[in-house]
């Protein structure tokens, strides 16, 4: 049994004494009693609102560049849950016509810092039981009492267990933020995933069963951001953003062109001034420091006393700022492919120091798994292939870079799909490096890839990410199923919330400067230079400072520690980065998967890692058994390419053990709690395919 560290006996709603270095057993720290019934908001049922012409909808998938439906074949497994299904019944129905519609609530009239319940938004998607929709007013300027505008914040919450965990035995609350920045919380919660063979489960219900139902679940959606106002809808008009769009395609091809870069320049510069025009005032209060305040409220509007949270990728700078700027109110914090400090700076320079290296991986772990498990290896047709020192990798990407390198110089048209279009070398560049963020989609992208690679045809790999995919979401109901509406989605949140905390902002670039950088960062990427490059840019082109900007430390003592987790292989938020930040608060611990791969710890299983999250939150405990180095380092339990009669056996593990019965050579608390790591892997790896990426280039 792993040491563990008890953080603290005492419920984290009070002041927590010294920590005591305990060395326990899991079962002696279970036993703890850690936290008094939890305060909870009131419940509600939920249903949604509103609906929006197709025109707007894929004026939305234009403009986001969405990339896919969601990944049926993702992980061959299947989920924890029940089926979604049975929502209709009178009891819920009625429940739901007793909330007020949001837009039917005066709001001014509301208290500030009240969860107000109200239905969901969009009446055609179903939630998961137990899921409830909000809104909290806070003051739009946080630093100034005399100005009685409103920011008005759109909330979700699930219940523990979906409802059925006792409230005697719920531990707290725990807020999440998905990433972006500019991420939708709401949407991550809300939205529903599947792994192969299994039925539909939200990212709320993932989440709830790694922390083994014991906690709410809250996000909501950041200032800037989809439902909540102040909102970056700069075009205030979908058919405005659709035709921009439009008229920006290949803009960003920084290389196919000595013009590109100059109206790359200039659409940041117009864009930018749009918001300043459009919205302005509204948009100073905007920024990572507001949302950090905010959370403050929301934590206490729900009864805590210190804020349990959870973030993965800029969710981590949110939970920097929140532990610099509120020590003393850091409840549990488990934050996950994490973004260093310099963030605040503006620069995102050293965010792809390891991205060569997964990519490298993709590589490898093909070769290795072969052309039954993956099919871009059927490019090794002869032993001199597979006789090279990486035992064929090298010839699989000389092959795909040679294949680019043609689409770059002419796209290819693709016809045989729903929505005939053309396939360019950035769209095809910024899919594979939007995939480096999830291996367990990498079977399904070297499958689509083979076909384009040995022969031309790019059809397979078009209709599973191309713009067809993305009406067919929009208009189909059976995938409507799966997440909300992208109404009120928010295209420029990213680029207002970096811009705006942007602390060296003010070095407007031109396309000198912009050609500088991008030759700079190709030294550390050269393939995620040329995407990665545009962040720079925007955040340096932002007219617009924050009212607050935190420019402050990142070195105080959090009244618990921070459980920080990392791969050794991350795309865009290295390892150095965790070690920088871990060694920053004192008294952190860093969780490091060694041979993990892909944006955060969720990215692949590892029992290992799934448990440590569970011990630290469920039993109040970090691990005592470190190396070295003071890290807890885990190891992954299979690679990206899965054999799939282990595949088979796992399922029927899983079957058995949510059936209550014993699994032999498992155990099944820690399969249930590794699966749902996973579960949220994938759920993560959807989500950021659904929302998408203008340029693929975010944390």
């Amino acid at each position: 049994m792993s040491p563990l560290r008890l953080l603290r006996k005492d419920p984290p709603n009070t002041t927590p004494p010294p920590l005591s270095l305990l060395t326990m057993s899991s079962k002696e720290v279970e036993a703890q009693p850690l936290y008094p019934k939890a305060v909870s908001a009131p419940r509600s049922a939920n249903r949604a609102i509103w609906t929006r012409p197709l025109l707007a909808l894929i004026g939305i998938c234009l403009w986001f560049g969405l990339r896919g439906s969601f990944n049926d074949t993702l992980h061959q497994a299947t989920s924890l849950l029940q089926p979604i299904q049975g929502l209709t019944s009178g009891s819920v129905l009625l429940a739901n016509k007793t909330l007020p519609a949001d837009e039917d609530v005066d709001w001014a009239k509301v208290p500030l810092g009240k969860l107000t319940a109200i239905k969901c938004w969009d009446d055609e998607f179903v939630d998961a039981p137990g899921t409830h929709c909000y809104r909290m007013q806070a003051p739009l300027n946080h630093l100034n009492k005399s100005d009685t505008r409103r920011a008005s914040l759109a909330v979700v919450k699930y219940e523990a267990g979906g409802g059925k965990t006792p409230r005697s035995k719920v531990l707290g609350s725990v807020f999440f933020n998905p990433g972006g920045p500019g991420g939708s919380g709401v949407d991550w919660l809300r939205s529903f995933s599947n792994r192969a063979g299994g039925p539909l489960v939200s990212g709320a219900q993932w989440l709830d069963v790694l922390l083994e139902s014991k906690y709410d679940i809250l996000a909501h959606d950041p200032r800037g951001v989809k439902t909540t106002w102040p909102r970056a809808d700069c075009w205030q008009d979908e058919t405005l953003k659709l035709v921009d769009d439009s008229l920006h395609l290949g803009v960003d091809l920084y290389q196919a062109s000595s013009a590109s870069l100059p109206r790359d320049v200039a659409h940041n510069r117009l864009l930018a001034n749009l918001c300043k025009d459009r919205i302005g005032d509204e948009l100073q209060y905007v920024g990572t420091a507001a949302t950090v305040r905010d959370l403050r409220m929301l934590y206490k509007a729900v009864g805590d006393k210190a804020l349990n949270f959870i973030g993965v990728s800029y969710g981590t700078a949110l939970g920097s700022y929140y532990a610099a700027m509120f020590p003393k109110e850091v409840g549990r914090f488990w934050l996950d492919a994490v973004v260093d400090a310099e963030y605040q700076q503006g620069l995102w320079f050293d965010n792809l120091i390891d991205f060569e290296a997964v990519l490298s991986h993709f590589w490898s772990t093909c070769a290795q798994a072969g052309p039954e498990l993956c099919a871009l290896s059927e490019a090794l047709t002869t032993e001199s292939d597979r006789a090279t020192k990486d035992k064929g990798a090298s010839v699989i990407s000389k092959k795909f870079y040679e294949a680019m390198e043609s689409i770059r110089v002419q796209p290819v048209v693709v016809m045989d799909v729903d929505f005939p279009q053309l396939l360019t070398y950035l769209f095809l560049k910024g899919e594979i490096f939007s995939t480096m963020y999830a291996p367990s989609t990498w079977p399904r992208l070297a499958q689509q890839l083979a076909p384009g690679i040995k022969d031309g045809n790019w059809t397979a790999f078009v209709a599973a990410n191309g713009l067809g995919v993305q009406v067919a979401e929009a208009v189909d109901p059976p995938r409507r199923k799966r997440r909300p509406s992208s109404n009120y989605t928010s295209p420029m949140a990213q680029t207002v919330i970096m811009g705006s905390d942007a602390l060296a902002n003010e070095q407007h670039w031109e396309a000198k400067e912009y050609r500088t950088r991008l030759h700079d960062l190709q030294k550390i990427s050269p393939f995620g230079a040329e995407i990665w490059t545009g962040n720079g840019a925007k955040a340096a082109t932002w007219p617009i400072d924050a009212s607050e900007q935190f420019d402050g430390f990142f070195n105080t003592t959090p009244a618990t520690p921070i459980l920080f987790g990392s791969n050794d292989f991350d795309p865009v938020t290295p390892l150095a980065s965790a070690r920088k930040m871990a060694a920053s608060f004192k008294g952190s611990a860093l969780l490091r998967v060694s041979g993990g791969l892909g944006h955060s710890t969720i990215s692949l299983p590892s029992k290992c890692a799934s448990k440590t999250v569970a011990d630290y939150f469920v039993r109040g405990a970090l691990p005592l058994d470190l190396d070295e180095r003071g890290e807890k380092v885990c190891l992954l339990d299979r690679p990206p390419f899965i054999p799939a009669d282990e595949t088979k056996a796992r399922t029927a593990a899983l079957h058995a053990a949510i059936a209550g019965e014993t699994v032999e050579g498992e155990d099944s608390v820690g399969l249930l709690s590794e699966e749902a790591h996973v579960g949220m892997g994938t759920h993560h790896a959807d989500w950021i395919s659904s929302h998408g990426r203008h340029d693929r280039a975010r944390l």
